[in-house]
């Protein structure tokens, strides 16, 4: 079968490459790659050749086979899971689910079209491997961006509707957002010398948004894989402490993250456009799955928490209606 990636980086032109991903250990290729959640597995796309739309030959999908999760099984989950924070003294952890709605997968076209019209500063891709199954979304979050040895990357969490007041923003939303950014900022520190940090502001992500900080850095090329795997996965997508977090998701959600929140886009020894894989979707034959979680702290209120996903899922949902 037919393997692809189509993808679209800000203020770059759109690729549609054939060709074959390839499970790989060796990181320093250059092209286009994908990692799992926690980026300990990672698969590259060895091109063939470049193309165009109507070159793509739709894949075969199966039937859905994710577990889904009732907003009642979600809501006692969530309030087991802040319970076992508390206990452990856990400082946030990010739990997702998967939301599964109908659609006609011969459509992506038109609805990678649209994604890449309303999310013009996202990474919008999509990708079929018979390995990793049939994948589209359109993220935000710049994990690592930039060339030779000057970088960008942000500080991206908490959550409102975008129609939401500025007044609503809490101390829950400002301490979630502001784990990533010191977490980032030691990291930083770590690898290299920040050259700018922007104040803390604003970002819109269609039907929600979220507050943000960007760090400007200089890192010797010889360590950007070492601040990338040091870095990732992130207080955003995981939690704080680390690895206390990430067991603790795993124990409470009900799906298996794949490719969710893990690392994506484009990197040479000359350029490097890597995002996180938020807001993220996987086509079957009649469904799509869409993956969408949030931040727990300890403070958190698990409606709250279902409605925040439910909002997120509207970023890619509301289009395929």
């Amino acid at each position: 079968m037919q393997e692809f990636i189509v993808y679209k980086i800000p203020n770059q032109s759109l690729q549609v490459n054939l060709g074959k991903w390839i499970h790989t250990n060796n990181l320093g290729f250059s092209g286009f790659l994908v990692s799992d959640a926690h980026g300990q597995n990672f698969w590259r796309f060895s091109e063939v050749q470049s193309c165009d739309w109507s070159s793509l030959q739709f894949p075969e999908l199966n039937a859905l086979d994710l577990k889904t999760i009732s907003e009642e099984n979600y809501l006692h989950q969530c309030q087991m899971l802040i319970h076992e924070m508390r206990k452990d003294q856990i400082a946030k952890v990010v739990f997702s689910r998967v939301k599964s709605m109908p659609f006609d997968a011969k459509n992506f076209q038109s609805v990678f079209e649209v994604l890449c019209e309303q999310y013009p500063n996202n990474l919008t891709y999509c990708l079929f491997s018979e390995q990793l199954g049939f994948w589209m979304g359109s993220t935000p979050e710049i994990l690592l961006q930039g060339e030779k040895n000057q970088f960008t990357s942000m500080a991206l969490a908490g959550t409102l509707p975008s129609s939401a007041s500025d007044d609503l923003w809490t101390d829950k939303e400002r301490d979630e957002q502001q784990y990533v950014a010191d977490y980032l900022q030691d990291i930083i520190e770590k690898y290299g010398a920040i050259t700018q940090k922007s104040e803390r502001y604003i970002h819109y992500a269609g039907p929600v948004k979220h507050l943000r900080n960007d760090f400007g850095f200089d890192l010797e090329l010889s360590q950007k894989w070492n601040f990338i795997q040091d870095f990732h996965p992130t207080p955003a997508v995981c939690g704080v402490p680390k690895e206390k977090a990430r067991l603790c998701y795993e124990k409470y959600e009900q799906h298996t993250r794949s490719l969710y929140t893990g690392i994506i886009g484009y990197s040479d020894s000359a350029s490097t456009a890597l995002f996180v894989n938020l807001r993220c979707m996987q086509l079957f034959k009649d469904s799509a799955a869409l993956y969408v979680g949030g931040g727990l702290t300890q403070d958190s209120e698990p409606l709250k928490e279902w409605l925040e996903t439910e909002r997120k899922a509207e970023t890619l949902g509301q289009f395929l209606q």
